[in-house]
C-alpha cells in the first residue's frame, strides 16, 4: 500500500509540474512597440499589425522585444522596419517597402520568419548526433 501511495504521489507531482510548464509558455509574452514616422496610424491599424507580429511567436517562442517602425513619408509606398529580440539576446532585422503599408508588413514578416528558420536549422545542425 505505501508504494501505492509513493505512485500517486509522483503522478501528482507530475501532473503539477507539467501544468506549471505549460502555463509558463503560455505566460511568456513578447513586448510590441510599435512606431510611426512622418504621419499617423489609425487604432485598428495598430491592432492588425500587432495581430501579425504575434503570428511569430509559432516560430519562435523566446521572443522578448519586437519593435516595429512605420515610414510614412512615401504615403503611396510605406516603409516598413521589424527588429526583433529573442530572449538569449538574439536579433533578427528586416526591412520592407513595397506598394501598401501591409503587403510590406506581410513581407518583411515573411523574411524574419526565413531569418527564424535558418537560425533555426543551424542550431539543430551543430548538436551532436
Amino acid at each position: 500500500m505505501a508504494s501505492l501511495g509513493g505512485v500517486l504521489q509522483a503522478a501528482a507531482w507530475h501532473s503539477t509540474f507539467l501544468r506549471a510548464t505549460a502555463n509558463e509558455k503560455v505566460s511568456r509574452e513578447m513586448q510590441i512597440s510599435i512606431s510611426v514616422r512622418h504621419g499617423s496610424i489609425t487604432d485598428e491599424n495598430r491592432e492588425k499589425i500587432e495581430a501579425k507580429i504575434g503570428k511569430l511567436q509559432r516560430f519562435l517562442d523566446r521572443i522578448s522585444v519586437v519593435e516595429v517602425t512605420v515610414d510614412l513619408e512615401s504615403r503611396e509606398n510605406p516603409a516598413v522596419d521589424i527588429r526583433l529580440t529573442t530572449d538569449h539576446k538574439k536579433s533578427f532585422v528586416a526591412q520592407s517597402q513595397i506598394g501598401e503599408l501591409f503587403a510590406s508588413l506581410d513581407d518583411g514578416i515573411h523574411k524574419l520568419e526565413q531569418q527564424i528558420k535558418k537560425f533555426k536549422e543551424k542550431l539543430y545542425d551543430k548538436r551532436p548526433e
